[in-house]
């Protein structure tokens, strides 16, 4: 929705660099034991969801005294172009490969 884009770039203005990071999570070709307690769910899964509803995830975070705001977005032009800002020597042309951009959000 392009007024929540909006809202979110004029967060991102607010807080400075030094009040935002933008993440990269990627599948890896390793397979690791992962404990019994621990769930191993493909982030394919998570990004097929985010397609199909045609959506972003967000979430509330704190730890200790520190609050902020993750913003989840599967490959799409608006995070394309904030990946392109942070690191502009990026290939324009998006990846093939199956990933997610982050945006955290310091509150």
């Amino acid at each position: 929705e392009k007024q929540k884009l909006d809202q979110l770039n004029q967060k991102l203005v607010s807080a400075g660099v030094s009040g935002h990071c933008i993440l990269v999570a990627m599948t890896s070709s390793q397979t690791t034991e992962l404990p019994d307690d621990i769930q191993h769910r493909p982030l394919k899964h998570l990004l097929q969801y985010f397609i199909q509803k045609q959506a972003a995830g967000i979430s509330t975070l704190e730890a200790n005294d520190l609050q902020g705001v993750l913003h989840t977005f599967p490959p799409c032009e608006f995070a394309q172009s904030k990946l392109l800002k942070a690191a502009p020597s990026l290939n324009s042309e998006p990846s093939k490969e199956d990933y997610l951009v982050m945006i955290l959000v310091k509150e």
